[in-house]
């Protein structure tokens, strides 16, 4: 999570430009501030090529996942489903 002067500091760069102040920031301890964050490290990835779109694929699937898990539909570490599955998926929890 970013501060309202973080934001403010990078609104115009590219997030290649800037993550990699994040990674170094971060250093061994980047899988924990990007979980704490529900980025998942392929989510991450596509933000560092710009990939904007991707991300936020990405992070919407991880994060719509982390919601089924916490409401008792799916097993954590399940596998990705969608609405439309979400009956017949061996991953939910009876």
């Amino acid at each position: 999570m970013l501060t309202s002067a973080s934001n403010k500091q990078i609104s115009d760069a590219a997030p290649s430009e800037y993550l990699t102040k994040v990674i170094i920031a971060a250093g061994d301890q980047l899988p924990k501030w990007l979980e704490a964050n529900l980025i998942p490290f392929p989510a991450f990835e596509a933000a560092l090529k710009d990939d904007y779109d991707s991300f936020l694929e990405l992070r919407a699937t991880h994060i719509h996942e982390a919601v089924l898990v916490k409401a008792g539909w799916l097993k954590s570490g399940g596998t990705t489903i969608g609405a439309e599955s979400i009956a017949e998926t061996d991953d939910l929890i009876e």
